[in-house]
Formats: C-alpha cells, sequence, structure tokens
C-alpha cells in the first residue's frame, strides 16, 4: 500500500520491528531476578528509545494517541478504534500486526499522496467524488481519501475475510453503507469464483495453493462506469483488468496502480504498466518508493479533453 523522497515501504516494518523487539527486551528485564549480571548499558538504552521513539510516531498518527501508544507498548492484540489524525474519519486497527505499518505508510509516509496534476484533476469534479477501491484491505485509503473529499461515495472490493470484517466496521463507524459500500468478492472480469490464497493479511491474492480457498469474484467493469479515481492494488490480478477491452473506455479521470511482478506477463512490470495506462489515455508518474523489484505504485490521469474525447463527463 503500499504512498516522498525515499521513504520506504521497508521502513515502517524496520520500525515495527524495533518496537516489539525493544518492548520484549523490557518485559525479560523486568521477570529477571534483581541479582542477574549487569547488562551492558549501551544496547538496552538503543531498545529503549527506539522503541518509544517509533511507537510515539505510531501513536500520533490518531487522535487517541494515548490509547495507541499504551496498546503498542503493552502489545495487545485487539481491534482498536480511532480517529485519524486532523480528521474525524474513524478507522479500525489490528494490534500486533501490520495494520500498524500500514497506517503508517498511508498516513505519514505519504504512499497514497496525491501528485498535483491528480489532486488537481479529482479537485474539478463538480459533485461528490466517485471512488472505486479495489483490494480495499481494512479501509485504510478509503479513510485517506475521506479525510481529503468527505463526501466521496466508495465502492470497495476486499476478499480476505478477517480484512473484510475490519472494514466494515469503518464502514458502519463512519455513517454506513450510503457512501462507502464493501464488496467482499475479487475484482475480476467476471463474475464466478477463484482460488485465494488468504495466508497474509496484505499481501493475499489469487493463487492455486494448498491453503487457498474459493471465494467469489466479481466482473469489476460495471462499477467502473462512471468511476473519478479508481484504486487498484490486488497483488497480481491486475494485469487481467489492465489487458480487458474494456479498460480504454473506463472513465476515471486518475488511477492510482500497485503493480506487481505476480502474474504479468512481461519481464518488466513498470514498463507494461506505463504503457498499459498510456494506451488506455493516461498520463503518469510513478512515486519515488523503495519497493521490491517488479513492484511500484504508479498514478495516472487524464485531461478534461480526453475524457470528452472518450465521452467522460
Amino acid at each position: 500500500m503500499g504512498s516522498q523522497g525515499l521513504r520506504p515501504r521497508f521502513q515502517t516494518g524496520r520500525s515495527l520491528s524495533a518496537v516489539v523487539l525493544g518492548w520484549a527486551f523490557f518485559d525479560a528485564m523486568a521477570a529477571a531476578p534483581t541479582a542477574a549480571a549487569p547488562r551492558p548499558k549501551s544496547m538496552p538504552d538503543l531498545l529503549k528509545l527506539n522503541a518509544i521513539a517509533s511507537t510515539t510516531r505510531f501513536a500520533l498518527l490518531v487522535r487517541e494517541s494515548t490509547r495507541f501508544w499504551l496498546r503498542v507498548a503493552l502489545r495487545s492484540r485487539r481491534v482498536g478504534r480511532y480517529r485519524v489524525r486532523d480528521s474525524d474519519v474513524v478507522v479500525h486497527i489490528r494490534h500486533g500486526t501490520v495494520d500498524v505499518m500500514t497506517l503508517d505508510e498511508i498516513f505519514r509516509c505519504g504512499h497514497y499522496d496525491l501528485p498535483p496534476p491528480v489532486a488537481e484533476a479529482l479537485r474539478s469534479v463538480p459533485r461528490p467524488l466517485r471512488v472505486v477501491d479495489l483490494g480495499a484491505n481494512i479501509g485504510l485509503f478509503g479513510a485517506y481519501i475521506k479525510s481529503l473529499f468527505p463526501d466521496a461515495v466508495i465502492t470497495a472490493f476486499e476478499p480476505h475475510p478477517e480484512n473484510a470484517g475490519v472494514l466494515r466496521r469503518s464502514i458502519e463507524a463512519n455513517g454506513g453503507e450510503e457512501d462507502w459500500r464493501l464488496i467482499e468478492a475479487c475484482a475480476d472480469v467476471r463474475d464466478g469464483s477463484v482460488p485465494f490464497s488468504v495466508d497474509e493479511f496484505t499481501t493475499s491474492r489469487i493463487e492455486s495453493t494448498a491453503t487457498a480457498t474459493m471465494v467469489p469474484a466479481v466482473d469489476v467493469f460495471p462499477f467502473l462506469e462512471d468511476v473519478d479515481l479508481l484504486k487498484i492494488d490486488i497483488e497480481g490480478a491486475e494485469w487481467r483488468l489492465l489487458a480487458d477491452p474494456r479498460f480504454a473506455s473506463v472513465a476515471a479521470r486518475a488511477i492510482g496502480l500497485e503493480y506487481h511482478p505476480h502474474r504479468c506477463p512481461d519481464p518488466d512490470p513498470g514498463a507494461l504498466a506505463r504503457r498499459l495506462l498510456a494506451e488506455a489515455g493516461y498520463r503518469t508518474l510513478e512515486t519515488d518508493f523503495e519497493l521490491p523489484p517488479g513492484h511500484g505504485m504508479l498514478w495516472g490521469w487524464r485531461s478534461e479533453v480526453t475524457l470528452v474525447g472518450q465521452g467522460g463527463s
């Protein structure tokens, strides 16, 4: 989810590891006998500082900072309900999971920060923004968009049952499905069912594995007929959508595409993603993040002239 300047996705992982290691160390020290041999001071002090700094940084992303800080420090595994800093948008976070990293990626590192031409294209829409979120996870992209465009109408696709459960709680906390709808299915080019790997919260994908389960798949294109902003992060399933002949007629003014090497028909996923968006009439800009090879975050936008030429509004 992974949105500048090289503020990498991996940095949040290292920060969360520092938090876990630091607080675990303090637990061990607290449980140790008082007569234990003297411990080295430099490393424990460094762990302590790293844990406190990282926990504080995470906590400051929400308005209920003290509650968040204590839950991280105590390594709570509960689902926390918070309001995003400087916003009334409610999010739910599973403490002790990658949800904390995702929150940091989006609301501090700026993983989905809108490039100026994208923001300009979206702000020119003369009505509530219509957004389709493919691969919604627990809804933090939707929360980010709601913090920028409070009246946005969002349709979110998320097939992972646990992710969808957390997202549904956030939707209900933000007023229900009148303007934030959840479809618990994979985004695909036809209706049916697909094998889906649910091993990981953030990297689950359409894939036949020993642990895969069959989940519903929905033809996403009928939902894109009047979309303004399309976000795609579906772990390799994006290539089926981009190759579909209907993609060129999607009316979106802007697209945020996270591309992956999984199922990519080209050895250079970035080049293919840029070419397919360009063929659909989009100008593109790739964000400057340090991501694994073959992964990237690409923004595409269309001008008013292009939209009129394609029948957009």
